[in-house]
């Protein structure tokens, strides 16, 4: 898990934290490239203020799937555990799913 909350309000920032993390953990999106998720986030705005609000809570989102290649890509919070405030965030209708690859411990 990242090492707390931290706000980012700059997309750069934002799209250089994702990078690193796709680019470290390719096993999770065999068959897509980050130009792709650029291309996907670039029609997305609301994916990215999702994105944002998952990583300023602690997440770890990164692009899971791609078994079919860039069509089959979907975001997730790929955290050991659940970060504060944890829940399940979407974009509109249709698009890029945003959720936890690792469902929360019972309490």
């Amino acid at each position: 898990m990242s090492s707390g909350s931290h706000e980012i309000t700059d997309r750069d920032q934002l799209m250089q934290i994702l990078e690193a993390r796709f680019e470290d953990n390719m096993h999770r999106h065999s068959g897509i490239t980050w130009p792709d998720v650029l291309a996907k986030l670039a029609r997305n705005a609301a994916a990215v203020k999702s994105l944002r609000a998952i990583e300023a809570s602690g997440g770890e989102p990164d692009v899971i799937g791609g078994a079919r290649g860039a069509r089959d890509m979907a975001f997730c919070d790929c955290s050991a555990e659940s970060p504060a405030g944890g829940g399940e965030l979407r974009g509109r209708a249709g698009d890029t799913i945003i959720g936890h690859a690792h469902p929360p411990s019972p309490r």
